[in-house]
């Protein structure tokens, strides 16, 4: 395994900071998984638990049947969502109309206890959320600034 030079990596982000007064940092999806907060799959996963009744049946019917269009990639809870609320227009959210055996009053109640769950899943993974790296990342960049940046000091 390659060894880090601190102060080279330090030295080069300082220069990549000098040429901007406006920085951003782009970070990946799975960043939150950094702190302990689910990624889509167990996210997906989280709500199926969490559901009961009528609104499981409906899930798994509608995870089933995007299952079965085979795209090569295992359906999620965005996947879901987007078909609930496809049958929603569909239906114009009438309990009198369906689709795929689903009326449209219930794939409303489904989508906003979906919704309500994700909210208290995240909700509660966010209290206990290890902060540690990102912590350690401020540090850095406000080290960086600190050290670097005061007026006539270059390295």
């Amino acid at each position: 395994m390659d060894k880090i030079n601190l102060v080279a990596e330090i030295r080069e982000f300082k220069t990549q900071l000098s040429y901007s007064k406006n920085i951003g940092f782009f970070f990946g999806a799975g960043t939150s998984c950094a702190l302990g907060i689910p990624n889509v799959e167990q996210l997906t996963d989280g709500i199926e638990i969490e559901l009961k009744d009528d609104h499981l049946k409906n899930f798994k019917s509608i995870k089933a049947d995007l299952a079965a269009t085979d795209t090569g990639r295992k359906v999620n809870i965005e996947d879901i969502l987007n078909q609930i609320r496809r049958i929603r227009e569909i239906t114009g959210e009438n309990e009198n109309r369906n689709y795929g055996g689903i009326t449209g009053e219930s794939a409303k109640k489904l989508d906003k206890e979906i919704c309500r769950n994700i909210y208290d899943l995240i909700l509660a993974k966010e209290k206990i959320a290890t902060l540690d790296n990102t912590k350690k990342f401020f540090c850095l960049v406000k080290y960086t600034k600190q050290r670097f940046f005061k007026r006539g000091v270059y390295y």
